[in-house]
């Protein structure tokens, strides 16, 4: 996955999207905001988005906090929702 963003932002794609999925057989991505914070350190313009989060899972408290963290490390460029 990482070096598909990597390939997707030097060809000039403006983002990309996560979404959330828990005991899938095709994608498992339980938590895209890891997903974020990896590639907010090997990128540098793309946006990173999550496409799903399931928000009654988590406290919302602790999840604007961390999303606020992830977005303090891309420089700003978090998006909650599709890009």
């Amino acid at each position: 996955m990482t070096e598909a963003v990597i390939l997707a932002e030097s060809l000039g794609f403006s983002g990309v999207s996560f979404g959330e999925h828990h005991a899938s057989r095709v994608v498992d991505w339980p938590d895209p905001l890891i997903i974020q914070a990896g590639l907010a350190a090997v990128t540098s313009r793309i946006t990173l988005g999550t496409s799903i989060s399931l928000l009654p899972l988590y406290n919302p408290v602790e999840f604007a906090e961390r999303v606020a963290v992830i977005d303090q490390m891309s420089g700003g460029r978090v998006q909650l929702g599709a890009c």
